[in-house]
């Protein structure tokens, strides 16, 4: 990964990846720029046929996006095709503008993307969940390592607090892992919230936490830090501040989520939170990954 974001920094010009995301996107203002740096992307060490494996292509060009055919097997494939843009038919500088705006601190909505980008909300929604399913394919596969701290907090829409040893049916559950260095250096982070059936009231237990360990940490993970329990004591949950802050985004910047499509608000608040603890920049890093990652469909996403 980290290769293939060195080469997105090497295919823009001199200066144009900063911390700032919005100075990378400025040099990417025409189809033909953007088209170009994808098609680097998805195959950075030289085009390979989705069919045969042949390493040689003609490209056929009159089309808004370049064709390349095999010189072996005569398939046909676009730049587009096997990434999260497929089938869709919205100009990539849209595309490559939403990766921007995704990036940045905060994020954007569907509502305002579409302002800005000249599309439905239906379209922006969909171009939005989209790069959040890359995020959350991303996120599975990347699992904690080390020294591995876990603790829980609670998500719940604004409602009165609740002091019952019992869990609300609107409240749910959220694990947080976290790792660090031997120094303390943070490493990475993962919100998880628990499903739980309504008819469950408790809140985090053993079987919650080994769940937890078994999916998301490697097997060489050191948990030195388990913290659970609604009535624990902040300061021994570590990570609860990145939580408190992820649940206060998600409440002011989007008014509350449904449980369906929560959990990939929670893996894009970590996503630029764990780009920030590798130095990476975010928009080169979802960038990189749109170009990786599967098609997506409408279907898909709303089933």
């Amino acid at each position: 990964m980290k290769d293939l974001i060195a080469l997105f920094k090497a295919a823009m010009p001199d200066g144009a990846v900063k911390s700032d995301v919005a100075d990378s996107i400025g040099a990417l203002n025409s189809e033909d720029e953007c088209a170009e740096l994808l098609v680097r992307l998805r195959w950075p060490d030289g085009f390979r046929c989705r069919r045969c494996g042949c390493g040689h292509a003609y490209r056929v060009a009159g089309r808004r996006l370049p064709l390349y055919e095999c010189v072996r097997c005569k398939f046909q494939t676009s730049p587009i095709a096997g990434t999260v843009m497929e089938g869709s038919r919205t100009p990539l500088v849209k595309w490559f503008c939403a990766v921007r705006c995704l990036a940045q601190d905060g994020g954007i909505t569907a509502k305002a993307l579409a302002r800005r980008i000249g599309v439905t909300y239906k379209t922006a929604w969909t171009i939005l969940h989209k790069l959040r399913r890359a995020i959350c394919e991303d996120d599975r596969k990347r699992k904690l390592t080390g020294a591995v701290r876990i603790c829980d907090g609670e998500y719940r829409p604004l409602m009165g607090y609740t002091s019952s040893i019992w869990r609300d049916p609107r409240e749910f559950p959220v694990l947080i892992g976290f790792s660090e260095t031997s120094d303390g250096r943070p490493l990475a982070i993962k919100l998880k919230e628990v499903a739980k059936p309504s008819s469950d009231r408790s809140w985090t237990n053993k079987n919650d936490i080994w769940n937890f360990v078994e999916e998301h940490c490697e097997e060489n993970a050191r948990p030195v830090e388990i913290s659970i329990g609604r009535f624990r004591a902040p300061k021994w949950k570590k990570a609860l501040p990145f939580f408190l802050e992820a649940r206060r985004w998600l409440r002011e910047k989007f008014g509350g989520i449904k449980r369906k499509h929560r959990q990939a608000y929670w893996d894009e608040y970590a996503f630029r939170l764990n780009a920030f603890f590798g130095g990476d920049c975010v928009f080169s890093r979802l960038l990189v990954l749109c170009a990786q990652s599967r098609r997506t469909t409408y279907r898909q996403l709303v089933s």
